[in-house]
């Protein structure tokens, strides 16, 4: 099979029991390497969003809670936010800056 002009390899594993299954889908991908013991992989998710070099290849929803939302937990706050100012390190302002590069970053909205 190919991917994005990359040959992929496949190796199937049969579990005997839902159990099996679960166990591995919770196991992280190799590919992801964490830069510390304390840095987590939900941090590694909304920060990369941000990331330069993802620049174009991100898409998202075109739906305001999502995309505000993945603003608001990459700034450390809950998507059910109701008060920014108080609740989101720098505010309204920084929403909106990171509103805005993130713009910059997505290709496509649907």
């Amino acid at each position: 099979m190919r991917s994005q002009g990359k040959r992929l390899k496949f190796q199937m594993n049969l579990c005997a029991s839902i159990d099996g299954i679960f166990n591995n889908l919770s196991v992280p991908f190799n590919k992801v390497k964490a830069k510390s013991a304390s840095y987590m992989a939900a941090d590694l998710d909304w920060k990369d969003l941000w990331q330069p070099e993802l620049a174009g290849r991100i898409s998202m929803v075109n739906s305001p809670r999502e995309v505000i939302g993945s603003v608001l937990k990459y700034r450390g706050a809950s998507y059910n936010s109701n008060d920014i100012d108080s609740q989101v390190a720098g505010g309204k302002i920084a929403v909106q800056q990171n509103l805005a590069l993130l713009a910059n970053q997505v290709l496509l909205q649907k």
